[in-house]
C-alpha cells in the first residue's frame, strides 16, 4: 500500500520572499511539488488555526480516499502554531 504523504509549509512571493499563505500539498512519492500533487489547498493566515489544518488534511484524504498517510509539518509552521 502507498502512504499519501501531506506537507504542509510556507507559501513565498516569487520576487520578495515574503510570506503569503500556508500550503498543504498531498501526493504519493519522495519529492510533491504543485504540479504533480493530488490535493492542493491554500490557508491565509486570518483563517489558520489548528482546527482549520484538521479540516483541510482530513478533506484531503478524503478528496484521494488514502487509507495511510502522514503530515510533515514544516518548523515555520510549528512556530506559527505554538504562537
Amino acid at each position: 500500500m502507498s502512504t499519501l504523504t501531506i506537507k504542509v509549509s510556507i507559501a513565498r512571493r516569487p520576487v520578495s520572499n515574503k510570506a503569503r499563505a500556508i500550503r498543504i500539498l498531498a501526493g504519493y512519492g519522495d519529492r510533491i511539488t504543485t504540479n504533480n500533487a493530488a490535493f492542493y489547498a491554500e490557508l491565509g493566515f486570518a483563517q489558520f488555526d489548528e482546527v482549520a489544518l484538521t479540516a483541510v488534511i482530513k478533506r484531503a484524504v478524503a478528496d484521494t480516499k488514502a487509507s495511510h498517510y502522514e503530515v510533515k509539518i514544516n518548523g515555520e509552521v510549528n512556530k506559527i502554531l505554538a504562537a
